[in-house]
């Protein structure tokens, strides 16, 4: 269900099963997008574009490319499953803290970023949009989507990925 005020791009509760994060990161990131008033925005394209681009900030996706989302995956074996398998919210968590493990070892040490604060604000991100019966579960397909427009890649190169 998504969140009158947010256009979709965030809502409900703070996801299904029990993701081991903090059940309100979904719902502090409902309410910092009500907060910064998005829905001002006169045109749709814009308006979510700006809400995408809040996202990608709150979550330091913008610091993560496609390449890195690749990875991710490969290590945790999700490359090599069927676009439509449904994935537990524990293995998305791991998929998520390695991609963001990967990212701290790139980064400069001041410049790091608190691994489970991004993991659960993103993982509670990706549940309240796409784990609607509460099911505790995502289909890979949904994940990769989510995560490659997220990311800070050039269109192209997300475009290539499969």
């Amino acid at each position: 269900m998504a969140v009158p005020g947010t256009g979709g791009l965030g809502g409900g509760g703070g996801g299904g099963g029990g993701g081991g994060g903090l059940a309100g990161d979904g719902r502090l990131l409902v309410a910092d997008l009500r907060h910064h008033n998005f829905d001002a925005i006169r045109f749709a394209s814009y308006r979510t574009a700006a809400k995408l681009r809040f996202v990608q900030k709150k979550t330091n996706m913008h610091r993560v490319d496609i390449w890195n989302i690749i990875e991710a995956f490969r290590e945790n074996g999700l490359n090599t499953l069927e676009p439509y398998t449904e994935v537990k919210v524990s293995r998305l968590e791991t998929l998520i803290s390695t991609l963001y493990h990967s990212l701290n070892k790139r980064l400069p040490v001041g410049q790091n970023v608190v691994i489970e604060t991004s993991t659960s604000v993103l993982l509670n991100w990706l549940l309240s949009a796409y784990d609607k019966d509460d099911e505790g579960k995502l289909r890979v397909f949904s994940v990769k989507v989510a995560l490659a427009t997220l990311c800070s890649s050039k269109p192209l190169d997300k475009l290539r990925c499969k």
